[in-house]
Parts: structure tokens; C-alpha cells; sequence
């Protein structure tokens, strides 16, 4: 994945990407300002067993990103609207 060379979670230590409460505000906080973020956003694998996830991604914890395979459908609408504004 390219666009992990420019992500800001490569330049951030990986441990705050792996816990809940402060630490999980503190990582979107990282998600949600990177530039990489849209593309992250799609390179969720909503086919990926559950219990092969772990951390964050795109600003969402495991639960979270298991919630979008209901809801898949949700997820592509984001990502148009991601595209709209950049």
C-alpha cells in the first residue's frame, strides 16, 4: 500500500495505535488529519475475518471496521463524499 509512505501513522509511534480510551482519541486525532486518510479509508478489507483485525485504521477501531460489512454500502457513500471534497 503506497500510501502508507506518506501517512502520518508511520511518522507516530505504532503503540498508539493499539488500545482504547485516551490512546484511541489520540489516534483518531492522528487518522484524522493525515492526508492519507481517503485512501486508508479505502483500503479497509471488509472480507477480512474479524479476528485477523487489530488497531486502528482510517480513524476506526476493530469493532468499528467489522460494523462496516453490515453496512458496506455506507462506507462507499463516505468515500464519494471524501472525493467530492478534496
Amino acid at each position: 500500500m503506497k500510501f502508507l509512505e506518506q501517512a502520518l501513522c508511520a511518522e507516530t509511534d505504532p503503540e498508539l495505535f493499539y488500545g482504547d480510551g485516551p490512546v484511541s482519541d489520540a489516534a483518531k486525532a492522528v487518522c484524522f488529519t493525515c492526508d492519507a486518510f481517503g485512501e486508508c479509508l479505502r483500503s479497509i478489507d471488509l472480507t477480512a475475518p474479524k479476528d485477523s483485525e487489530f488497531g486502528f485504521q482510517a480513524g476506526m477501531n476493530v469493532k468499528q471496521r467489522v460494523g462496516l460489512r453490515v453496512y458496506d454500502s455506507d462506507l462507499l457513500k463516505y468515500v464519494a463524499i471524501l472525493d467530492e471534497v478534496a
